[in-house]
């Protein structure tokens, strides 16, 4: 073998024994990426259910407080009852007599705003009314006006054109058919 050969076949195993130390590197990384996957999955589940028990905990120690203060909330409520209602009876009574009385002003306030309303509503309806009716005619006498100065305008131009034929004709002009069929 010459030291050329002998130097390849040296490199050639340096390079398949460092392949295959750096595939065993990565072999055991994946092994180690897996086991802390799953330590931080229990880690996690831990602190999950220590979070839920304490969440737990402090729900039952909330409900408890909070079914004591309703308790003492309906012993104060029980005591106090009595004089609330009283109260409540007493101005119960004065509002209502306060209350028709408000009422029975609304409605009369109510049934002469309605009556104003309703005659100002008429008489706009009526002015409405004779302003379409006022405009309506007012359209039509202008129509009329128009379709008279147009019938008298092209009453003159057939005038006047048939006059130009006439004059044409008297000077010995030569006239078209169609000028020859107005004159007949």
């Amino acid at each position: 073998y010459s030291p050329c050969d002998m130097l390849a076949t040296l490199l050639l195993f340096s390079l398949l024994a460092l392949t295959q130390g750096q595939n065993t590197i990565f072999s055991q990384e994946e092994e180690l990426d897996s086991i802390l996957h799953d330590k931080d999955e229990i880690l996690h589940k831990r602190d999950t259910s220590s979070e839920e028990i304490l969440h737990k905990r402090n729900t039952e120690e909330e409900e408890e407080e909070g079914e004591i203060l309703h308790e003492k909330e309906e012993i104060l409520h029980k005591r106090d009852a009595k004089e609330i209602l009283h109260k409540r009876n007493a101005e119960d009574i004065l509002h209502k007599r306060d209350a028709e009385e408000i009422l029975h002003k609304r409605d009369a306030d109510i049934l002469h705003k309605r009556n104003a309303e309703d005659i100002l509503h008429k008489r706009d309806a009526e002015e409405i009314l004779h302003k379409r009716e006022a405009d309506i005619l007012h359209k039509r006498d202008t129509d009329i006006l128009h379709k008279r100065d147009a019938e008298d305008i092209l009453h003159k131009r057939a005038i006047l054109h048939k006059r130009a034929i006439l004059h044409k004709r008297a000077s010995g002009e030569i006239l078209h058919d169609s000028e020859d069929e107005i004159l007949h």
